[in-house]
């Protein structure tokens, strides 16, 4: 007799039966069970949980694989859910649960990989969680009772009655069966729904038990989207620094226009980030408002939006703690800084009239519906001139699109261009011209932009081959480094805050140069021991270690001990580490503008405890601003390349 083969759906569940039984009895469950689950653990699992949809469900929306399109549509989307059931906790101040956070993006980070990678594999995640659904009408009761929720608030996530999940479930279930996949395929989304719910179960065990230590207030908490930042931990300001985004979001409709309810959330965030400058010296808010604007300014939102968010952040902040206002008055140091580099090429006046010129053309009911525009591409130009090169041309793709504007109006957006150009051409000093980084003479144009091209398009193998005949020819290590792989990641870095890849490419990008660190430094001829080592880490908060990797690989070219501790080490591990190994020096990698005060706080620390030790700072955030703040450190040295911090060792080897 024939062996009847599987459906999908019953190979998923034969597979996963153990991994998915394990999860069910983390102690995150048998607490709800009891009714003892702590209100931390259910917002936190809602904020995880937001991070894997929203990232998941965009993969799946903007999947090409034909596999994928016929099992999902955008009617099946859990995100708005979860965020309306965030929406309801948001005033009761939750704190976030650290390791479940940290956890949660971990996962996230694999799902971009998968969507590049592996699209199909993306359907395994979709199943976990289709099925979590079926269990629905036994937790929502559970958790009404043990968080004393009224009926359906806070629950949304979980709603809808039993004959809406059973339908739910089986039409799901048949989109799955209907698929046409051979038994590798069958095998790669078994595999990879085993483990997803071994990733799951991570979260699950750092969201309960947890102790009172991994009690903090993150970003996520306001919008889980947005990564790992501070936000403040004083209720009044925090509340202040939400309502200042509201009113900023509120006042300009572009944002909800062009962004949708997506961008309402990063506008909390950012203000609420924007919120803990002023604890800072006016040249670190100054450092951070500059990246922001331009980072902001090459994703369409020109500066001048910052400048007003910050003016009506502090306008807030003031109002909720008045007895605070000398301090929240120096955000208006970077909102002035924005206004006198916008002023440098177009007055007031000239983009009062930029704007009012294009009310008339494209008539009131286009003015009323979307205000402002003639005087954000004015705006926008001046954001080009001071250093934001994408900054025309991302407002201006999204301006000329033809499928959501008439003619009249793409029409109205191409003359106002060419106005503000010519009233901002004459007071412009020159064009900007974007500072293009150090090429390094080991390695041919010719050679360098078919790998970059390579890299941006996730071909690993083609890389690694490319690599490899390089090595072959006699390239050193230091032209490889340096000249090949340090010089595309920047292009990679610049790609991606210009919005010219996605966060899922970026990631793949920097994993893939991971694997050729890998192949490179086996293979490499290293200097004899010269009794020096080093401990090199990331400052916390800092998750983009590859930078730091570089560094510790060139120490072992160079004949040093290197301790590389990798991304995201606090202060007390950094000090304990130091205390144990003594190093000759100590190196600290720093990526984003925005952890720019983690990096004070850890260099304070450790000449405190270590007033001799030499510090080496490297890092792309140093590309732009930064090196001023540590020239009052007389034992730190910024380094702005490896060829730099090859010359550094040299001179602590004498």
């Amino acid at each position: 007799m024939v062996k009847q083969r599987l459906t999908l759906m019953e190979q998923l569940k034969t597979a996963s039966f153990a991994v998915h039984r394990q999860l069910q009895r983390a102690p995150f469950f048998v607490a709800l069970a009891a009714g003892q689950l702590p209100l931390e653990s259910y917002v936190g699992q809602l904020r995880a949980l937001a991070m894997i949809h929203g990232v998941l469900e965009q993969a799946l929306t903007d999947s090409a694989n034909q596999h994928v399109a016929q099992v999902w549509h955008k009617d099946m989307r859990k995100l708005p859910l979860i965020a309306q059931d965030l929406h309801y906790f948001e005033p009761r101040q939750v704190a976030d649960l650290k390791e479940s956070v940290a956890a949660a993006q971990l996962v996230a980070q694999q799902l971009r990989l998968q969507s590049i990678e592996q699209p199909l594999t993306l359907l395994a995640c979709l199943y976990v969680l289709e099925g979590s659904m079926l269990g629905a009408m036994v937790v929502r009761p559970m958790l009404a009772r043990a968080l004393l929720l009224e009926e359906g608030l806070g629950l949304a996530y979980l709603g809808g009655n039993a004959d809406h999940m059973q339908r739910r479930w089986r039409r799901f279930k048949q989109a799955m069966n209907a698929l046409v996949l051979d038994a590798a395929q069958r095998q790669q989304v078994a595999d990879a729904a085993i483990a997803f719910f071994q990733q799951l179960e991570t979260i699950f065990l750092a969201l309960y038990p947890f102790t009172p230590e991994s009690r903090v207030f993150l970003v996520t908490s306001i919008n889980p989207e947005a990564g790992y930042h501070a936000v403040p931990t004083d209720a009044r300001e925090l509340q202040a620094a939400l309502r200042a985004g509201d009113l900023c979001w509120q006042r300009f409709p572009y944002f909800e226009r062009r962004y949708g309810e997506r961008g309402r959330r990063f506008a909390r965030s950012d203000a609420a980030w924007q919120a803990t400058l002023h604890q800072y010296p006016a040249t670190q808010i100054l450092q951070q408002v500059r990246w922001l604007g331009r980072v902001l300014a090459g994703r369409g939102m020109p500066s001048y939006l910052l400048e007003k968010q910050l003016e009506i952040l502090v306008t807030e902040l003031v109002a909720a703690i008045p007895e605070r206002q000398s301090s929240y008055e120096k955000l208006l140091i970077g909102a002035a800084d924005l206004q006198a580099s916008r002023r440098k090429y177009l007055s007031d006046v000239q983009l009062q009239s930029l704007a009012d010129g294009f009310d008339q053309t494209v008539g009131e009911q286009w003015r009323a519906h979307l205000p402002d525009i003639g005087l954000l591409i004015g705006c926008a130009i001046t954001d080009d001139l001071n250093g934001s090169v994408h900054a025309i041309q991302n407002l201006r793709r999204w301006l000329t699109d033809a499928s959501r504007f008439p003619d009249e109006w793409i029409s109205a957006v191409y003359h106002t261009l060419a106005q503000a150009i010519q009233m901002a051409f004459p007071q412009a000093h020159a064009q900007w011209h974007h500072e293009a980084i150090p090429r390094h003479r080991g390695i041919d144009e010719s050679v360098y932009q078919p790998y970059l091209a390579a890299l941006l398009a996730g071909k690993r193998e083609l890389c690694a081959g490319m690599v490899q005949a390089l090595m072959a020819q006699g390239a050193s290590v230091q032209d490889l480094y340096i000249g090949l792989l340090q010089r595309a990641m920047y292009d990679v870095g610049e790609c991606w805050e210009h919005e010219q890849m996605t966060v899922a490419s970026e990631h793949l990008a920097t994993a893939i140069t991971g694997q050729m660190l890998s192949l490179i430094l086996p293979l490499a001829s290293k200097e004899r021991k010269k009794n020096k080592n080093m401990v090199i880490a990331c400052v916390a908060d800092e998750f983009h270690q590859l930078g730091a990797r570089m560094m510790a690989d060139f120490c072992q070219i160079h004949g040093w001990d290197s301790h590389f501790h990798g991304a995201n080490t606090s202060i007390p591990d950094l000090l304990r580490i130091i205390e144990t190994l003594h190093p000759t020096l100590l190196g600290l990698s720093l990526s984003l503008p925005s952890n720019l005060a983690s990096l004070i706080k850890t260099i304070d620390a450790v000449n405190h405890h270590h007033p001799e030790l030499p510090i080496l700072v490297g890092g792309q955030a140093f590309r732009w601003a930064g090196m001023e703040t540590l020239q009052t450190y007389p034992n730190t040295t910024c380094i702005a390349s490896l060829d730099e911090f090859a010359q550094k060792l040299a001179q602590y080897e004498a």
